[in-house]
């Protein structure tokens, strides 16, 4: 992968806004539906994206989209953002292959998120999927 690219999908856009200026310079595209985002996601090919849980509607989660922008963009770092963390959740998302379950007030006061916070949380998902049942080669590999 070359230069890093974060697409951050969520549907509170003021949030969106506070986020990428936290960046710190990194190139940012926000998306405020799942639809948009996963058409952004693959037109510009994140290296990072930054995805909400809830979203305006019932029909589907950020946890239901992993898979889709996975597939759009496989080489893709998927941080799940939350301002209600809890452990079904984050399990669910690790599980459906986000790189990271991160707590939004964390990331708003974090002063450099270019990856630090990231690959804090990457060592969560590592202890979870060892302590999955079942044999090794079942379990996603770790990015």
């Amino acid at each position: 992968m070359g230069s890093e690219l974060f697409l951050i999908v969520d549907d509170d856009s003021l949030f969106g806004i506070m986020f990428s200026r936290l960046c710190d310079g990194i190139p940012t595209q926000i998306a405020v539906t799942i639809a948009a985002g996963l058409l952004l996601a693959n037109k510009i090919s994140p290296t990072h994206i930054f995805l909400d849980v809830r979203f305006d509607g019932p029909w589907e989660t950020g946890i239901d989209a992993i898979p889709k922008f996975l597939g759009l963009c496989p080489e893709a770092k998927v941080v799940v953002m939350t301002a209600y963390p809890n452990e079904y959740e984050r399990r669910l998302a690790l599980e459906a292959g986000a790189y990271a379950y991160v707590e939004k007030p964390g990331l708003l006061r974090a002063r450099d998120v270019s990856l630090s916070l990231v690959r804090a949380h990457a060592a969560d998902r590592r202890r979870f999927l060892s302590s999955l049942p079942g044999p090794a080669q079942a379990r996603k590999a770790v990015r």
